[in-house]
């Protein structure tokens, strides 16, 4: 599983497992607590997205509860269950759409091309479940 840490120089570093809250070495002016789901594999183009929504509700749980432990903690319990699953979708995926030759490449691709032309909806069905959320939603 991934993680994120940036420190002073502002490196991003992948650590197990995904720390969400701020820890609290993290408080301290040499340290800051970044978005998490930026750090997801290209494999399904959600990184950009994903980062949009951890905004989206770490907003409302700031406007909610203002900045505190407990602001941070109602973030993490709405967004670990989506970040974790997504993730682990583009890990996935990762496998199956870098082949890294031109054998594998036909292998994989074109049967997937022939099942998106014969059956579009049902292929593309697997993916609502990420791309038909809605932030907008999300209770605090």
């Amino acid at each position: 599983s991934f993680g994120l840490r940036t420190a002073c120089n502002r490196r991003v570093i992948a650590e197990s497992p995904m720390p969400l809250a701020v820890p609290r070495k993290a408080r301290s002016s040499c340290r800051t607590w970044s978005n998490h789901s930026s750090l997801s594999v290209p494999a399904n183009t959600k990184g950009s997205a994903m980062a949009i929504e951890d905004a989206i509700v770490l907003a409302k749980c700031l406007h909610a509860h203002g900045v505190s432990e407990a602001s941070l903690k109602q973030y993490e319990r709405l967004r670990k269950p989506r970040t974790t699953k997504v993730l682990a979708s583009a890990r996935a995926n990762m496998g199956v759409f870098h082949r890294s030759n031109a054998l594998t490449q036909a292998a994989t691709y074109g049967p997937m091309q022939l099942a998106d032309k014969l059956f579009p909806d049902f292929v593309r069905s697997r993916q609502d479940w990420i791309y038909g959320y809605d932030v907008r939603h999300v209770q605090v």
